[in-house]
């Protein structure tokens, strides 16, 4: 089965693929560490947008809590009754 899979293509199609997923990995590893280092564009962005995601998260939260106490319902309700 192997035999007939690798007979499918030529040797330089596999020489092809094997340079692709050399590509794809070396790029996957460089990406991840650009992400976290602190210098280059792509760790400014990275931080960035985990602050921003830890910001909204927080918010949302926050909010919640207010909504979901009796207080703060009691005090919207007889503000609106007004």
């Amino acid at each position: 089965m192997l035999e007939q899979i690798t007979r499918l293509f030529s040797p330089a199609d596999w020489l092809a693929f094997g340079r692709f997923l050399f590509g794809w990995t070396g790029y996957c590893y460089y990406a991840g560490r650009a992400a976290r280092s602190e210098r280059g564009l792509r760790g400014v962005t990275s931080h960035m947008r985990l602050d921003w995601a830890r910001q909204t998260i927080g918010a949302t939260l926050l909010t919640l809590a207010m909504l979901y106490r009796r207080d703060f319902r009691s005090q919207t309700l007889l503000t609106l009754a007004r």
